[in-house]
């Protein structure tokens, strides 16, 4: 009887303990960047999986070991589903807030990426995404073109 009851304290204790490190992995921000490409644009997104907000202060790329902030004021302007290019600066609200569960992608143009490659002398070097967490570091992306 008194190892029945042990077994079950015992159980009981370890579900507790792997629900409270669960809940504390999730309770807060955990941001994740994915880099996709589609015909003529790469694709950042920043998801928050956490269940806290997080505030981004910026994206980027990585080409190497170089790291290349993106110029937002002099890039070209992709409105997300139209799929066609508009001329005039492209707009990013930094620092922006991800509330929990949530994303945002922003659309750069392919062809400006690989300008910018060459002209750092990265070209060939796979090219990794990046955010910046308005709190301090960054997290790239497992994802390179």
């Amino acid at each position: 009887m008194a190892l029945t009851i042990s077994i079950i304290s015992l159980v009981l204790a370890l579900s507790v303990a792997i629900a409270q490190l669960w809940q504390w992995r999730h309770g807060g921000s955990l941001v994740r960047c994915d880099l996709t490409r589609d015909d003529e644009r790469v694709v950042v997104r920043a998801r928050n999986v956490g269940r806290g907000s997080c505030d981004l202060a910026g994206f980027g790329f990585l080409m190497g070991e170089l790291e290349y902030p993106w110029i937002t004021d002099v890039a070209t302007r992709y409105w997300p589903g139209a799929g066609r290019r508009t001329s005039g600066p492209l707009v990013i609200p930094f620092p922006c807030t991800l509330s929990g569960r949530t994303g945002r992608a922003w659309y750069v143009p392919l062809d400006e990426l690989r300008e910018a490659q060459s002209a750092f002398g990265q070209s060939g070097r796979q090219i990794r995404a990046y955010v910046l967490l308005a709190a301090g570091g960054r997290k790239a992306s497992r994802q390179a073109l």
